[in-house]
């Protein structure tokens, strides 16, 4: 099924080494049933405009639902536009290419995407590539841009595109991130992921712990630090905060 992927003219470049794993093998395509039925009419009915929001904290399986959603709109032969923020620069996998030219999850998947540094950048690919799907990761680093980035969603589905955004709902704080309260209200579906909370092992709803030298983050501490290491998903009950 991969290699009848990879020979579709239709795929642009950067998404054609979808899902690989280390050593070159393909396996392990993450299918996520439980969405299936979702996933189906926004991905074959392209006449209308929709947005999907996937949130969830850390170590959630946000990454991995936007893979599956990608690896869906290929089969389905759609002209798909993948962007994430060229500021989440992490390198989660093992592999020689630039880690801002691909999505990763933790189960060892990638999809190959466009780095973007604004939201101009963003309306200029979608121009560029008249995708019918765009499909963008960690929306919540387009905090410093949050109004013009949800006006851009906005207007991307009214003109009939079919919109996937991920992202945290919640930053370290436990208070709202970014642009996430407008997309949220705004969506037409919302995936809202749980996790195991390291702390108590509950499978819940969690937030993302920050840790700085291994204690609970201060209120006040810089909200955005880009590192898997310094993050882990707590429930309610065990997210601490330290104030004063």
């Amino acid at each position: 099924m991969l290699q009848l992927l990879l020979e579709k003219k239709s795929i642009p470049t950067y998404l054609k080494t979808i899902i690989f794993k280390k050593g070159r093998r393909m396996k392990n395509i993450v299918f996520l049933t439980v969405f299936l039925s979702i996933f189906t009419p926004m991905i074959t009915q392209t006449h209308t405009g929709s947005l999907t929001v996937i949130c969830g904290s850390m170590c959630s399986g946000k990454s991995a639902t936007v893979i599956e959603i990608v690896r869906r709109a290929l089969l389905a032969n759609n002209k798909i536009l993948v962007l994430k923020p060229a500021f989440d620069n992490r390198k989660m996998l093992d592999l020689e290419i630039d880690p801002l030219t691909y999505i990763p999850s933790r189960n060892g998947n990638w999809v190959g995407c466009i780095p973007v540094k604004s939201v101009q950048e963003v309306a200029e690919l979608v121009k560029e590539t008249n995708a019918s799907i765009i499909v963008i990761d960690e929306v919540h680093f387009f905090t410093p841009e949050a109004d013009a980035f949800f006006e851009i969603v906005r207007s991307l589905v009214q003109s009939g595109k079919k919109v996937f955004v991920a992202g945290l709902e919640l930053d370290f704080r436990g208070e709202p991130f970014g642009p996430m309260p407008k997309l949220l209200a705004y969506a037409d579906t919302v995936m809202k992921l749980t996790a195991i909370c390291s702390k108590c092992g509950a499978d819940t709803y969690c937030i993302s712990q920050r840790f700085v030298n291994g204690q609970p983050a201060h209120y006040d501490d810089p909200l955005f630090v880009v590192g898997a290491d310094q993050y882990k998903p707590h429930c309610k009950s065990c997210h601490i905060v330290r104030r004063g």
